[in-house]
């Protein structure tokens, strides 16, 4: 189950504050890391990564956090590198209970990449944060073709900034309004 969205951080602010009202969650960085310390936020507003242009040109590749209840652990796992060295991931693979936050966000002034909500869980706790997470959007943006797009990012897609899914794609896979 997932959701693909465009917004800038001036449109997801007031949602995640909203989600956060609802419910009492963690952020925790996702990725591959040298030991088993986590990145943990204790709402969306505080996500460093939220307000920042992002350094890789593909939305597949923005960064992600694992959103769970607050007071559920988060599990790591270790992952046996080729060098024989080990790191950490933080993933939904020991965290059932999970949902998948990618903000999306600004590649240049010009480009805006998508973010998306998703789980591959159907936990009863990772589909309460999924659709907690995507009714809020769903209120607040407006549905242009298969994504939900934010106030100012609409308002940017009006003047000619590019929403698309990565930064070298052709812009005939943009996202247009006809």
């Amino acid at each position: 189950m997932q959701r693909y969205f465009y917004a800038t951080p001036n449109d997801l602010l007031p949602a995640l504050d909203h989600i956060d009202s609802e419910l009492q969650l963690a952020y925790v960085l996702m990725g591959l890391f040298d030991d088993e310390a986590q990145t943990t936020y204790a709402n969306g507003s505080m996500l460093p990564t939220l307000a920042e242009s992002l350094s890789v040109g593909s939305a597949i590749s923005s960064p992600g956090y694992l959103v769970t209840e607050r007071s559920m652990p988060i599990r790591t796992r270790e992952v046996q590198q080729n060098d024989g060295s080990k790191k950490y991931a933080v993933d939904q693979l020991l965290n059932p209970n999970s949902i998948v936050f990618q903000h999306g966000g600004f590649y240049s002034t010009e480009i805006l990449l998508p973010g998306r909500v998703a789980t591959v869980s159907d936990t009863p706790a990772a589909m309460k944060i999924q659709r907690v997470f995507s009714t809020i959007l769903a209120k607040s943006f407006t549905r242009v073709k298969a994504y939900w797009v934010g106030q100012e990012a609409l308002a940017l897609l009006q003047q000619g900034t590019r929403l698309t899914v990565g930064a070298d794609s052709s812009s005939e896979f943009d996202l247009k309004l006809n």
